[in-house]
């Protein structure tokens, strides 16, 4: 594999959301320096305040996350310093009888410490531009990988 590559994803969908909320159970084997993105999609309100996983990888949020009304969502990342096979990611959230999908992506490194170069504002569109996506600016470094997700009821 080279940088970049899709090393693979584990996801889960549920009616009720759980604190916490645990991607199914996959393999992924990871080093250190790799990407694990994740995020927690909510039926409504944005709880998620964490992410977490069996290895021990300590995790960021990406920023407040995004209601556009109906559907929330909000965004993780680790950069791996816990090698090993990743078989579950967790999401902290409250405990609610609203439907959620959570799925984590690890991306092939090694990646920059910090591994988050721009951060931009989540957007919620309309029906008219279901795919615009707010400007990174100008990166700084030679090799990056752009993540970005989005959530729809």
């Amino acid at each position: 594999m080279a940088f970049g590559d899709l090393k693979g994803t584990l996801s889960r969908s549920v009616a009720s959301i759980a604190n916490p909320t645990t991607t199914i159970a996959g393999s992924i084997v990871v080093a250190v320096g790799d990407l694990i993105f994740g995020v927690c999609n909510e039926q409504t309100d944005n709880t998620a305040t964490g992410a977490s996983d069996d290895l021990g990888n300590s995790y960021s949020a990406v920023n407040a996350g995004s209601d556009a009304g109906t559907v929330t969502s909000r965004a993780f990342y680790s950069r791996v310093t816990v090698a090993g096979t990743l078989t579950t990611v967790s999401f902290a959230a409250t405990a609610s009888a609203n439907n959620a999908v959570v799925s984590a992506a690890v991306i092939e490194g090694p990646f920059a410490d910090p591994p988050l170069d721009a951060n931009p504002a989540n957007i919620t569109n309309d029906l008219t531009t279901p795919y615009d996506c707010p400007a990174t600016g100008t990166l700084a470094q030679a090799s990056e990988v752009v993540m970005c997700w989005f959530t729809a009821d």
